[in-house]
């Protein structure tokens, strides 16, 4: 739903930019609508749906984008399934929204096809289906190769990770670093970070350290956790850039801000040696335990450990107990210290930490619960 939300942003901002930075046509516009040219319908529901964002009022961006569908515009149709799956100047019905997301895919709309294959990804409005994902998104993403539209790199960067993971397609790693190379040349930030680790790991490229920086460095800068983290690292090794662990740094508390776990662990352990950073433990702590809350084995191992030994926090068996608990089915180091110190806790311990321990772990499902809406 989410990946949905931001190219309906991407959809509104990039067809209106024309439409509201020239008054003169707009008024053209609203003439050509009245007149009953369902294209200026269109654009001109997208000039409301602009001014909506502050207000908050789509109702007269859906009146137009009804009046340009009911003539059999293409992406009117689009943009009305949008309003629909949104609750945006209509009541929200996710079937409605896929039903006019396929008749628009059907007429040739690149950007219906590619909602209909996220709709189909996510269960939304429509029965789960990745063949039927895979097939909407590959048509939308062929057309990419013709002309560009509003949610194409979105499209090229979707086939790529069906090549990536062989998602109803024969997993295939040069198509995947195909497909991430377009998206990325346009500026994907997913597509840069997808690319950056193809060139690292050698996958479907030559391996190149140097260009993997290159476009984990491009995708951190607009923002992208796990590009954060990837340059992150790539600082801290020496991975393609010069070794700076200062930078490193920098970019892992970017990632860690941004919620990615791993940037979170990063940027834990580099407190916690003093590595690009003066040492300190209660940051140390903080963000092992961020991490271990939500479900990163290494953190909850990690934090057994500082709980066993009383490193930085209060020594505590029962904790350690629950924490190793929680990372022993992920983490082989986490069983085996669980294994030791059940021999030195008594019952009426262990019967705390199994406590403690279901505590947690519901505590860190409600949390992954939450993360998922």
């Amino acid at each position: 739903m989410k990946v949905i939300k931001i190219l309906f942003a991407f959809l509104v901002a990039n067809s209106a930019m024309l439409i509201a930075s020239e008054p003169q046509f707009i008024n053209k516009l609203k003439s050509d609508a009245i007149a009953g040219n369902a294209t200026a319908q269109c654009n001109l529901g997208v000039s409301y749906m602009e001014v909506a964002r502050s207000r908050k009022d789509y109702t007269e961006a859906v009146k137009w984008f009804r009046k340009a569908a009911d003539q059999g515009n293409a992406q009117a149709r689009t943009n009305l399934g949008l309003a629909c799956l949104f609750g945006q100047g209509v009541k929200e019905n996710k079937l409605e929204a896929v039903k006019l997301f396929r008749i628009a895919a059907e007429q040739g709309n690149p950007t219906a096809q590619l909602y209909l294959g996220i709709g189909y990804l996510l269960g939304e409005g429509i029965a789960q289906s990745n063949a039927e994902a895979v097939k909407w998104i590959r048509k939308s993403a062929n057309q990419s190769l013709k002309s560009q539209f509003p949610g194409f790199a979105e499209a090229q960067t979707m086939l790529g990770l069906c090549y990536k993971s062989g998602c109803e397609v024969p997993k295939n790693d040069f198509l995947a670093a195909k497909w991430f190379r377009k998206a990325a040349v346009a500026g994907n930030a997913a597509a840069e970070c997808e690319l950056g680790y193809c060139y690292y790991n050698g996958r479907g490229v030559k391996k190149d350290e140097v260009e993997a920086a290159k476009w984990f460095l491009r995708s951190a800068k607009q923002g992208n956790p796990k590009a954060q983290w990837c340059i992150g690292t790539s600082f801290a090794k020496g991975y393609g850039v010069e070794k700076n662990e200062v930078e490193s740094v920098e970019w892992f508390k970017k990632a860690a801000k941004n919620g990615d776990l791993l940037g979170m662990f990063s940027l834990a352990y580099h407190y916690a040696a003093g590595r690009g950073i003066k040492p300190n433990q209660a940051e140390a702590i903080k963000w092992y335990r961020k991490a271990a809350f939500l479900g990163l084995p290494d953190a909850q191992f990690i934090m057994g450990l500082r709980y066993e030994s009383g490193n930085g926090v209060k020594k505590d068996l029962v904790e350690a107990y629950a924490y190793y608990r929680l990372a022993e089915s992920k983490n082989k180091e986490a069983k085996e210290a669980l294994e030791k110190l059940s021999k030195i806790m008594t019952e009426k311990q262990i019967t705390k930490g199994k406590k403690r321990f279901k505590n947690l772990d519901s505590m860190i499902t409600n949390l992954k619960n939450i993360k998922l809406q």
